[in-house]
């Protein structure tokens, strides 16, 4: 099965913040290239449906735009009505061409590469800035709608105590004993 995929950079080219990040400059093989470790902003903005700006601000983001201690700051969190809970960590890890197929419906940040790395899945289409090489994902995130609960208008039984509460608070003397002599 090939996987889904949609080349996503999370808002990134039409960040404010993007621009003035501090990216980490690291060579490689002999070359030297820029590092801008965002991933999670990225994720966070796909999954909950926010700007790269905002998820920036919510995973309190490094100058860098790396997320340090992301796990931490993932759990429990309800971003834009989103509340996001770890719901697996793989011992035996899958890949992502494994995941779909066992959650293909639903929103879910991914933790791949030994959790160097974070992905949106949506509905079993992986949202990521590109196919890398086949890595493995370590943990879930489950995104479920945090609605808060209905309020309820108050039943015409208790507006109208409190009605007539204010009407005999209005009539009461300073003693506090109601005058009904007027």
């Amino acid at each position: 099965m090939n996987i889904q995929f949609v080349k996503c950079d999370g808002g990134r080219s039409t960040s404010t913040i993007y621009p003035t990040l501090k990216p980490r400059w690291i060579r490689r093989d002999g070359m030297r290239f820029k590092l801008v470790q965002d991933c999670c902003v990225r994720a966070i903005s796909v999954a909950c449906g926010i700007s790269y700006d905002d998820a920036f601000d919510v995973m309190e983001a490094e100058p860098d735009g790396a997320v340090i201690d992301y796990e931490r700051k993932l759990g429990g969190r309800i971003v834009n009505g989103w509340r996001i809970d770890l719901i697996k960590r793989w011992h035996t890890p899958m890949t992502r061409n494994e995941f779909p197929k066992l959650f293909p419906s639903g929103r879910f940040l991914c933790g791949e590469h030994g959790g160097r790395h974070l992905v949106a899945y949506i509905d079993g289409v992986r949202y990521d800035e590109g196919l890398r090489e086949l890595w493995r994902m370590v943990n879930t995130w489950g995104l479920t709608r945090a609605v808060p609960p209905p309020t309820k208008p108050a039943a015409p039984e208790v507006a109208f105590r409190a009605i007539h509460r204010q009407m005999l608070d209005d009539l009461a003397t300073p003693e506090g004993h109601c005058d009904v002599s007027s």
